[in-house]
């Protein structure tokens, strides 16, 4: 099971008692101390915290000044959490069993790759910023016009 998320006191303590993967975002220094808490929940309920593949993920934008690499970077992690939806489908339908050979593997991959890009599937995001300030108030403030 890979599970995403920040949550240190629920989704982490599930992570160490039942997760085989887990995804952590923020910046470096976030993602040290969220790791760290993971390894607290894992000595808690005995686990080897090494038996948790654990990943996270950035952005690198090159271009030719730090301007323009800015103005190519995402703005939230929407395109990340499209990743982490395609990667667990991949999971459940190619990678959840062990396959014979390489080539075994990359045939599954492959078809299931065929099957999901001729269904032309997109996201509909249903969770919009309205919805996160009704849910997460402290985290998403309404900015005060400054009109005057």
């Amino acid at each position: 099971m890979l599970t995403g998320g920040g949550g240190e006191k629920v989704t982490f303590k599930l992570v160490a008692q039942y997760g085989d993967a887990c995804n952590v975002l923020g910046d470096l220094e976030t993602i040290k101390h969220k790791l760290a808490v993971l390894k607290e929940h894992c000595e808690t309920v005995g686990r080897d915290y090494a038996t948790i593949h654990c990943t996270t993920g950035t952005v690198c934008s090159i271009a030719d000044s730090d301007e323009e690499a800015l103005a190519y970077t995402p703005k939230h992690g929407s395109w990340l959490n499209m990743a982490e939806i395609e990667i667990a489908i991949l999971q459940r339908n190619a990678l959840s069993r062990r396959l014979e050979s390489e080539e075994a593997l990359c045939r599954q991959v492959s078809a299931v790759e065929s099957e999901r890009n001729a269904q032309l599937r997109g996201i509909v995001w249903q969770f919009t910023s309205r919805d996160a300030r009704g849910i997460l108030e402290r985290l998403y403030p309404v900015k005060e016009s400054s009109s005057g």
